[in-house]
């Protein structure tokens, strides 16, 4: 059972990880254009910003909430499925299940999240 589940949690932790960045990439190309726009006379000065905006500590943090959101969507699908019974009669309530079971899972990792990060 393990040689099943610990490829597809790391995979699902490795492809959210990769969204993430690429998402934040886009987002930063975005801001830049938008505040200075096609030149590269304002990128000491947005690299400044970004960096004080970014420290070690938040950097940290957002790289570990990016990375346990990913073992999330990995493994609640998964432990949702094991203990659902056996049939197709029961799989629409296993996937409503499952959709809570993760609804909540996230909502408390970014409740976690802020905690840590205002308290």
């Amino acid at each position: 059972m393990r040689e099943e589940f610990v490829p597809r949690i790391l995979a699902c932790a490795f492809s959210v990880a990769a969204l993430t960045a690429v998402a934040n990439a886009l987002s930063f190309v975005l801001t830049y254009l938008v505040m200075f726009g096609p030149n590269v006379s304002g990128l000491d000065e947005f690299t400044l910003a970004v960096g004080h905006v970014f420290s070690l500590p938040m950097s940290v943090g957002l790289a570990l909430k990016c990375l346990l959101f990913g073992v999330l969507v990995a493994v609640v699908p998964i432990a949702t499925a094991i203990a659902a019974p056996a049939g197709d009669a029961h799989v629409p309530s296993a996937v409503a299940r499952c959709l809570v079971r993760l609804f909540i899972a996230i909502g408390a990792l970014q409740a976690l999240s802020l905690a840590a990060k205002y308290v």
